[in-house]
């Protein structure tokens, strides 16, 4: 089971794919999904999916474009790792951090 919400990231502002509404608070296909997975030799892996249009459904997208965040360290505070985006004309990638602060 996912972890849901929605974002506000300006992902074309670093060279980024948007792949539907990033603010949808639609609980089957929202803007932004965790999706924890572990493998045969134990390790976890999380990534952070943006876009409605890439969560839910009941298929698996294997082409088009995409954005996902795969999460290397993670806190109560803040959230860290790198991201890679693209379609079939090109990937850009990079690094990230996300930090907690008061409302």
């Amino acid at each position: 089971m996912p972890v849901i919400g929605w974002t506000d990231i300006a992902v074309e502002l670093v060279g980024a794919a948007r792949v539907g509404n990033l603010q949808s608070a639609d609980s089957r296909r929202p803007g932004a999904a965790v999706w924890v997975s572990q493998g045969a030799d134990g390790a976890v892996s999380a990534v952070l999916r943006l876009g409605e249009e890439a969560q839910g459904g009941n298929f698996m997208r294997v082409e088009g474009e995409y954005t996902a965040l795969f999460l290397k360290q993670v806190s109560v505070a803040a959230i860290r790792g790198d991201w890679t985006s693209g379609v079939t004309s090109g990937e850009v990638g990079g690094y990230f951090c996300a930090a907690r602060v008061g409302s």
